[in-house]
């Protein structure tokens, strides 16, 4: 049963961005939030908004202020903010991925296939 706190029709995060506020209001609030339900309604106050902005700002290197969080108290709302102010990943350069696209890709891998990955690929030895 869905709580009555959250959004009757509350969707799950689709893009990056949403599901990156998504993880940090779901912390925060230690509850599952959807992108329609309001920060408030699900008990946050402006303390907790201020470690959200906080947190985005550390994970995005993108500004957010609090008065962006009451003004637009849903994910649905923020995510847009975000993905205008977020600066794009610089280009990498001819035949080399992009640090960001790196880690988009490893965190689609499931468990089996990072173990694999891993193993394939022993650590470099440091400091010999």
């Amino acid at each position: 049963a869905a709580s009555p706190l959250r959004a009757a029709a509350s969707r799950p995060p689709r893009t990056p961005v949403e599901e990156l506020v998504a993880g940090v209001w779901s912390d925060l609030l230690a509850a599952p939030v959807g992108v329609e339900d309001d920060f408030f309604a699900l008990g946050g106050h402006s303390l907790l908004a201020t470690r959200v902005v906080s947190r985005i700002y550390e994970t995005l290197d993108g500004p957010v202020s609090v008065a962006s969080i009451f003004e637009t108290p849903t994910i649905a709302g923020l995510a847009p903010l975000l993905a205008e102010r977020t600066p794009a990943p610089a280009a990498a350069p001819a035949g080399h991925a992009s640090p960001h696209r790196l880690l988009s890709v490893l965190d689609q891998l499931s468990d089996e296939a990072l173990d694999q990955l891993l193993s394939d690929h022993p650590e470099p030895r440091a400091f010999e």
